[in-house]
């Protein structure tokens, strides 16, 4: 038996507040350039929670996709992360969560173009967009927040369909503003521009990045390092993301680790960040290709 309950996990837990660095960092799909029918690598990854909710046992919570461009290509990328609870029926029964997180940048210019995400958990629901505005320097955001109309509390109740009755009434929660730097990237963005960067044990790599309501720099410590998973052993570079927000004086989460194949792949092997209540550690899975493109958070089921 738990010696905690589900739902504090969820509000516990990154993956339900903001996430962008479990939810968001954890990779669901990052897409190529628009064109359609264009092949790209598709990662899968299992999350998997240890500490007191979970009686310190290793607990599955969620699968993961990440479908990427090779990081050799230099084109405007389109970056979307998805994650979701559905076939882990002892978090989806008592409280499934839903995240989406799509991105455009450009590698060159080490710019991000935009970002929206959208997230729920259980019946709330929240919404955070961005645009960067390279002509007028300007970054401008806004966040909102709505409630699934019809959706039971009841976790016996069907996910899907409940809320087909009616669409969410969004009420906006903040927007603001920030004039833009020569070089700024996105939290997920950061991720895959680091994909395509020459890494060396040793390095330590600092890059400015928004998640759209702060300006923050990340510090990314390099290191070789192995994985064991798919039944091999990979040779790995171990980046380990660190940042600090100088308006609250503290981090706004823990360090995080991400392991990339030592090859010129950079396939995203591992992820890493323990908490106070607990550890998350999301594994590759399977490695495949897809022809996906454009993906519409706002059209993804969970949220309509």
């Amino acid at each position: 038996m738990y010696r905690g309950s589900m739902s504090n996990l969820i509000r516990m837990a990154p993956c339900a507040r903001w996430s962008p660095w479990l939810l968001g960092l954890i990779f669901v799909l990052v897409t190529d350039n628009l064109l359609a029918g264009t092949e790209r690598e598709q990662f899968e990854y299992l999350v998997t929670y240890t500490g007191s909710v979970s009686s310190n046992k290793p607990l599955d919570i969620s699968r993961v996709v990440w479908v990427a461009p090779k990081p050799s290509s230099g084109d405007t990328s389109e970056v979307s992360v998805r994650i979701s609870s559905e076939k882990f029926m002892k978090l989806e029964l008592m409280f499934p969560f839903r995240y989406c997180y799509r991105a455009t940048y450009n590698p060159e210019t080490q710019r991000s173009l935009g970002f929206e995400n959208y997230q729920r958990a259980r019946k709330q629901l929240e919404y955070v967009s961005a645009n960067f505005d390279w002509k007028k320097r300007i970054l401008r955001s806004s966040s909102a927040r709505a409630e699934m109309p019809g959706v039971s509390l009841n976790p016996f109740d069907a996910f899907h369909g409940s809320a087909q009755a009616a669409s969410p009434s969004w009420k906006v929660r903040s927007q603001k503003s920030f004039l833009l730097p020569d070089i700024l990237l996105d939290r997920v963005s950061m991720v895959q521009h680091l994909r395509t960067m020459k890494l060396k044990s040793g390095r330590v790599v600092s890059l400015p990045v928004s998640d759209g309501t702060r300006m923050l720099e990340y510090w990314v410590d390099i290191s070789n390092d192995e994985v064991s998973l798919l039944g091999k052993k990979w040779k790995a570079y171990r980046l380990r993301f660190e940042t600090f927000d100088p308006i609250k004086d503290m981090p706004p989460h823990p360090p995080v680790d991400i392991w990339f194949s030592r090859d010129a792949a950079r396939i995203p092997l591992r992820l890493a960040s323990s908490y106070s209540f607990g550890d998350f550690d999301i594994r590759l899975t399977r490695i495949g290709k897809t022809g996906i493109h454009n993906i519409q958070c706002k059209n993804w089921e969970g949220f309509q």
